[in-house]
């Protein structure tokens, strides 16, 4: 059997087979959090199983972190100057060693799932208890999902772009079923039950998969990892446990503030992330393979310019996305959720951090590229000394702002923090990437801001003053409309991004 259509040399090719993959796949996803939202409202229940997946997540990405950042390079780079054997075998170390990890972890949990996510959280002993079953069966997603997702990246690293979609699209659609079906006997147990079957079936694909296209052989040598490795995970981990506190942090903190809290941030923030996980993930995947290439080959121009290329193009498509969520927060949470047990108050709290959330967007988006570019060029350390003095950071700074605003201060405090730290960049990269001309980059960020600030405004007024109110649909879909003309006519007039201008045109060829 040949899975040749799971595959594309071409890096083009990569990202528009894989963006349209991941279209389908974040849509299973989205669709799945707008079902839980229409049985269950938001309730100390889903505060529960959305701080226990979540807290699953964060773990498996402090685990997975090593993947792009370490694994992955390094085997690619044992691929070009030893041989494919050599890069197997030592990508089979940490496998094997991710299966093992995770059912330590695992056994951990069982032995006191609530005591243990009691420590872990804010909740009182009352919500955990009566919710243990939750808690019971989150706690295997964790060696399935690490375990999972190292086997993606391998195959991402031989150019099968599509298969992190594929898998994602699958986990949503098995989950999405599990609990249409099972959600009147099971409540939201459903979900993970649904989870659990589905990345159990896809380790079983992979493992077909690695075995008859590409030839993998389980076997293992710890030769390969070297006293310079073992250094450089210890320096990518070590950074990567502030990021992971810096997510953590909020979901703690506001677990305490009552039934609903904790639901309406993950409805705001799944609704802020959606655009980052469908462009600037995708896009960034793709790109750092091609960063990882360039740099092996010293073609150090080449980089720069695809690096800024790329930064001007997220730029421009995520700063009015931005406005249109500032603009339309409390619409856009109406129209995906606000049906069924999801009530005019779930509507306003979630409205109320996606409003900011999304402004995180095109920041998020060049600290993405910079990570990637990093992790090419393994710059570890001084990655490591950045990341874990912004994410210090960040960390106090969400702690004081919610003290203060209560759980609206912790959007407050990740645009602040992420706003500095677009400009810090500029030193970072100076010190660790002089080829990269950031300066540019900076400057069309002012123009790409005060571009769609006029826009917005404009907007705003038509909002205020033309528009009905009261009708939810048609003003977000009309004001959509008008800022995507407005933005589209005058970029083809004061040439803000040509890349944009050349594929509406290509576009128009082809009517």
């Amino acid at each position: 059997m040949k899975f040749n259509f799971l595959k594309n040399e071409s890096y083009k090719k990569g990202i528009v087979f894989s963006t349209a993959l991941n279209l389908l796949s974040k849509f299973l996803l989205f669709l799945q959090s707008v079902i839980i939202a229409y049985y269950f409202g938001t309730e100390a229940t889903t505060d529960v199983f959305f701080y226990c997946f979540a807290t699953i997540t964060l773990l498996a990405l402090f685990v997975n972190n090593l993947d792009t950042s370490i694994l992955i390079p390094e085997a690619m780079r044992l691929r070009e100057q030893a041989s494919e054997q050599r890069s197997m075998q030592f990508l089979n170390c940490f496998l094997f060693g991710y299966l093992f990890f995770g059912i330590l972890v695992s056994t951990l949990f069982y032995i006191a799932p609530v005591d243990l996510f009691l420590i872990l959280s804010n909740f009182d002993e009352g919500v955990l208890q009566s919710n243990s079953d939750i808690l019971l069966l989150s706690i295997p997603l964790f060696t399935l999902s690490i375990t999972t997702n190292l086997m993606v990246n391998i195959l991402s690293s031989y150019k099968f772009f599509t298969i992190p979609m594929l898998i994602s699209s699958f986990n949503g659609l098995i989950a999405l079923l599990a609990i249409v079906l099972l959600h009147g006997l099971l409540n939201i147990k459903s979900a993970l039950i649904g989870l659990i079957l589905a990345y159990v079936i896809n380790i079983g694909f992979l493992l077909f998969l690695m075995r008859k296209t590409i030839r993998w052989k389980f076997t293992i040598s710890v030769t390969g990892i070297s006293r310079r490795i073992l250094k450089n995970i210890f320096y990518a981990q070590a950074g990567n446990i502030t990021s992971v506190l810096c997510s953590y942090v909020p979901i703690y903190l506001l677990s305490g503030f009552g039934p609903g809290v904790v639901t309406s941030l993950t409805y705001g923030q799944k609704t802020a992330e959606l655009p980052n996980q469908l462009i600037t993930q995708q896009f960034s995947s793709v790109t750092g393979i091609k960063f990882n290439e360039l740099y092996a080959q010293q073609r150090l121009e080449e980089l720069n310019r695809i690096f800024r290329s790329v930064a001007h193009l997220l730029l421009f498509t995520l700063t009015p996305i931005s406005a249109l969520i500032f603009l339309f927060d409390q619409n856009i949470i109406a129209i995906l959720f606000q049906r069924g047990h999801f009530d005019n108050a779930s509507v306003a709290r979630s409205a109320m951090f996606l409003k900011y959330l999304g402004l995180l967007l095109p920041l998020l988006a060049i600290n993405t590229l910079i990570a990637r570019l990093l992790m090419a060029t393994q710059k570890i350390k001084v990655a490591f000394i950045y990341q874990t003095i912004l994410n210090g950071i960040l960390i106090g700074a969400m702690i004081i702002a919610v003290d203060l605003w209560g759980a609206i201060g912790y959007p407050y405090a990740l645009v602040a923090v992420h706003s500095a730290n677009l400009l810090l960049s500029y030193y970072l990269l100076k010190m660790a990437a002089p080829y990269i001309h950031y300066a540019g980059i900076l400057r069309y960020v002012l123009k790409v801001v005060f571009f769609n600030g006029c826009i917005a405004a404009s907007i705003y007024y038509l909002n205020l003053h033309v528009f009905d109110s009261d009708h939810v649909w048609i003003n977000t879909i009309v004001g959509t409309m008008l800022y995507a003309g407005l933005a589209l006519t005058l970029n083809f007039v004061l040439r803000l991004n040509t890349d944009v201008n050349i594929l509406f045109s290509s576009l128009k060829k082809y009517r």
